[in-house]
């Protein structure tokens, strides 16, 4: 019967790879359970996308004492700032899916927001704001009670819209302290400790509207496109240092934010700009951090990933 079995399993791999499909067999010898894991997530992973109609044998050995497959993150302690909602909400979330302790940081009005996800993640809370001279006190403190952090994302913004003709010097300076200074001011407690311990990983959120510029937002643009730029200069400088700077740039995602345009505007003028078809989801900007976080993206340091589904190419 294992003969049979293997001819079938061939002759279905032959059926279905021309629709990117594969068809395996393991044999797992008896007590060999322990062994099969590692096996098993090969083969259902894209690492096996080109091997096909093939017959692996799992025999009983020596146990081995595997990595948390499931939590990569496992020790990390990471600072989410904006972890109340959105794309922070998400990140906060995958990080600690991952194994990560998080520590979620938002203002005093989102207190109740945050409280609620970081009970569900079982994270820690900071209220502050990020662009006040008090706030890099108040993060030393509270991450010198959590260790330290390993992994820093800074994920928290605003937006004060103008035409540049009507733009007040207030609106420009709100959002250049929080959406650049901001990101001074929390890395700068925690540069320290990461070269310290030989390892670090920050991740600011900038956007596409910071890599191409956007009518009403020199303010915004400005900003993010002032966080690429410290990016690429703290990369150099901690890089022997082992940690890595890296910038996410979002495009259109799909947050509360989004839903208030209406439909007819979504449909005609904000879709067809996108290649994809659609809006991106906070989940898959929350994905692309988590791998700059792990031990895979190590060499990977002073890049931009632009997530915007092909709507703007630098």
């Amino acid at each position: 019967s294992r003969g049979l079995g293997d001819v079938y399993k061939r002759q279905v791999a032959k059926e279905i790879g021309k629709k990117s499909s594969t068809s395996q067999v393991a044999y797992i010898e008896e007590g060999a359970e322990k062994q099969m894991d590692s096996t098993i997530r090969f083969l259902v992973s894209a690492k096996s996308a080109y091997v096909a109609g093939q017959v692996i044998n799992v025999r009983k050995g020596e146990e081995v004492q595997y990595p948390d497959w499931h939590k990569p993150l496992a020790g990390k302690v990471a600072l989410v700032t904006g972890a109340s909602r959105g794309i922070g909400e998400s990140i906060a979330r995958t990080l600690s899916r991952d194994g990560a302790t998080v520590l979620g940081l938002d203002i005093p009005p989102a207190e109740a927001d945050l409280n609620k996800v970081m009970a569900e993640i079982g994270g820690e809370l900071l209220l502050a704001d990020i662009s006040s001279a008090e706030a890099p006190a108040q993060i030393a403190a509270k991450l010198k009670e959590m260790g330290g952090a390993d992994i820093i994302v800074h994920n928290a913004g605003i937006t004060r819209d103008a035409p540049f003709h009507k733009m007040t010097p207030q609106q420009w300076n709100d959002v250049i302290s929080t959406n650049l200074s901001g990101v001074f001011n929390m890395t700068h407690p925690v540069w320290p400790g990461m070269r310290a311990r030989k390892f670090g990983r920050i991740i600011t959120i900038s956007s596409i509207n910071g890599q191409k510029g956007q009518f009403a937002q020199a303010n915004y643009a400005a900003a993010k496109a002032g966080d690429i730029g410290f990016t690429k200069a703290l990369a150099q400088e901690g890089a022997r240092a082992g940690i890595t700077v890296n910038v996410v740039a979002p495009g259109y995602i799909n947050t509360e934010m989004m839903s208030t345009i209406p439909e007819k505007v979504m449909n005609e003028v904000i879709l067809p700009q996108i290649p994809v078809g659609r809006l991106g989801e906070a989940s898959e900007i929350a994905r692309t951090v988590v791998f700059l976080a792990s031990d895979d993206a190590g060499f990977i340091t002073g890049s931009t990933i632009s997530a915007n589904g092909g709507q703007y190419m630098s």
